[in-house]
């Protein structure tokens, strides 16, 4: 359109020097040069609304985008209960968790904990029907650790042999059926898996915490096995396992396990939906007691907005 016009000025100014010269040759002044637009005529508009710009080089307009994004924190779990029945654990994933000692003629648990913080983890264990995003993974003990048992002897071995699947309470196993030989008798632990899948967009950073407490809130029910949970982050390093509730001294206070995007990187949102693989654990030392006891873990996500 600039050629186009440039050309019609370029004709005007050659029409006009045709009528200047005629003009002068009749003694007269030259006409003034006029440089007109067919279309806006002798002023072209300029930039002032945003929608029309003309140059003789380029053109440049601007568009203004708004867009509204709504503060938001989002979970969503995969599993949202785990039931198991200590009287029939062919469908769970229990182990051996220590061992009997002739000494004391007590049991004893392995350090579980550091056991734990020494696994690797993925996944929900078990399918969760109609769940496109549900899948079994996996779960591994380490090979080796050194710590120290629950009754202060040393641990040096290698977990993933001690602790083989244990199918039965109590926690004792015969050799060859024969009842009056046995092979191993101790505690046991039973684990289970899920993912908690979290979403924030706060620009200020976020913050994700698991604790246990009793089914409507409030105090662990006595006689509830310790629980230990155990948070593996998706696509990163991040790690951690806490013991949320030890039966042994039932009115401690009860551990928080905490992951923040601070943990992460430098990274304010979660970028997108991130998974969070849970291991959640129960310990059959003894100090649990008979009945049905029920508890709740409490999964929140905050956003620093």
């Amino acid at each position: 359109m600039k050629k186009t016009m440039m050309g019609l000025a370029l004709l005007t100014m050659g029409l006009g020097g045709m009528a200047g010269a005629q003009a002068q040759a009749q003694g007269g002044q030259a006409e003034a040069q006029n440089f007109c637009n067919p279309v806006f005529g002798c002023n072209p508009p300029s930039n002032n609304g945003g929608n029309y710009d003309i140059d003789d080089r380029t053109a440049q307009l601007y568009e203004d985008v708004r867009v509204t994004i709504p503060a938001v924190v989002a979970m969503h779990l995969h599993e949202t209960s785990w039931n198991i029945n200590l009287a029939d654990l062919d469908k769970q994933k229990c182990y051996r968790a220590g061992d009997h000692s002739k000494t004391t003629g007590r049991d004893f648990t392995y350090p579980l904990l550091e056991i734990l913080r020494a696994s690797t983890w993925k996944g929900d264990g078990n399918i969760v029907t109609g769940n496109n995003y549900s899948f079994v993974g996996s779960f591994s003990l380490p090979t080796s650790l050194t710590g120290t048992n629950s009754n202060g002897t040393a641990f040096t071995g290698n977990p993933s042999s001690l602790m083989a699947p244990q199918s039965s309470y109590p926690g004792i196993v015969f050799t060859g059926g024969d009842r009056s030989k046995v092979e191993w008798k101790g505690p046991m632990i039973c684990m289970n898996q899920k993912i908690v899948q979290k979403f924030s967009n706060a620009q200020g950073g976020w913050t994700f915490k698991a604790q246990l407490e009793g089914k409507t809130g409030g105090n662990v029910p006595a006689g509830f096995p310790t629980f230990m949970l155990g948070d593996q982050v998706a696509d990163s390093s991040v790690k951690k396992v806490e013991m949320l509730y030890n039966a042994a001294n039932p009115t401690a206070a009860r551990p928080t396990l905490q992951v923040s995007n601070t943990d992460l990187g430098s990274a304010k949102t979660t970028g997108g939906w991130l998974d969070d693989h849970i291991i959640e654990a129960i310990v059959l030392d003894g100090n649990e007691t008979n009945g049905v006891k029920e508890a709740r873990v409490s999964f929140t996500l905050t956003g620093n907005f």
